[in-house]
């Protein structure tokens, strides 16, 4: 089955796209909600759509309701938000939305989402193939099911004092050692390019392009499970939003430093050294039993 992936960060694009690509499924991906609609109107399979609900350009909000206005198509859509608001959660009930995910979550939270959307979605298209022939055979949709996951973890001695909860983000990377190992890398780039980003935002005094930084960086380290970080760069982002641009050089270094430290432990994690042996790595399971995610 085709999935879209629409979210602006990076890393938590590829992320999700390793999941699904685990699980079997066919991932397109996009980095904001025009390029997301795109993909949508050249690709006639996309049957589910994984929505950020913050994005530059059309956000998911709009997105999602673009995607339920248009009669040509029927997908199923999980809104990803970061929000635990009810008004927030009310606003993707009336846009459309079928289910949402609030982040940061685990690979098994969303397994169960893409569990009940396959069913809904066989259901349907079930239906469709009875309407259009009554009296004829059809092949049995295929049933969803989530495997579970079996594993256990293991950390070295300095692991306590690492900037990430090493256990949460192991649960999200599906218990993959090699994974998570890809995605702390790509986290590195990313964040570093950010940093560089905001530092040349608050010289020029861009508050909007800082807010924006901020607010993807804090989300990006909301979803690898660094706190300290994630704090330090909400801080900048009310800062930007708030207009309180003479604090924002202070607030820099700050996050100066928790980047840095989360960089520091990652150049120096056993994680990222070949042979090391510094968590066990386990099956992520699929989210059907039989052909998975594939139709």
């Amino acid at each position: 089955m085709y999935v879209l992936i629409a979210d602006d960060d990076p890393v938590y694009r590829a992320l999700l796209e390793e999941l699904l690509t685990a699980w079997k499924f066919d991932v397109t991906s996009a980095s904001d909600g025009n390029e997301a609609w795109e993909a949508i109107q050249s690709n006639d399979q996309i049957k589910l759509a994984i929505l950020d609900w913050m994005m530059p350009g059309m956000d998911g909000f709009q997105l999602c309701r673009r995607i339920k206005e248009g009669k040509t198509k029927v997908i199923y859509i999980i809104l990803i938000t970061g929000s635990r608001m009810k008004n927030e959660m009310m606003k993707v009930i009336v846009a459309g939305a079928d289910d949402y995910i609030m982040k940061p979550f685990e690979a098994t939270d969303l397994k169960i989402r893409l569990r009940n959307a396959l069913r809904i979605i066989n259901l349907e298209e079930e239906l469709a193939r009875m309407r259009s022939a009554p009296a004829g055979g059809s092949d049995p949709a295929a049933t969803a099911s989530v495997s579970k996951d079996h594993s256990e973890t293991q950390q070295g001695g300095g692991a306590a004092l690492a900037p990430f909860d090493v256990d949460a983000l192991l649960a999200r990377c599906g218990n993959s050692q090699e994974f998570l190992q890809t995605i702390l890398v790509k986290f590195q780039e990313t964040a570093a390019k950010d940093l560089r980003e905001m530092e040349q935002s608050i010289r020029a005094s861009d508050r909007q392009k800082l807010a924006f930084l901020a607010h993807s960086l804090k989300g990006a380290a909301a979803n690898l499970s660094a706190t300290a970080l994630q704090q330090a760069a909400g801080g900048m982002e009310k800062i930007a939003r708030n207009e309180m641009m003479p604090r924002a050089e202070k607030a820099l270094k700050l996050l100066e430093k928790e980047l840095k430290n989360c960089i520091d432990w990652i150049k120096q994690s056993s994680a990222l050294k070949a042979g090391t042996a510094w968590c066990a790595p386990a099956d992520r399971g699929s989210v059907e039993d039989d052909d998975t995610g594939r139709r």
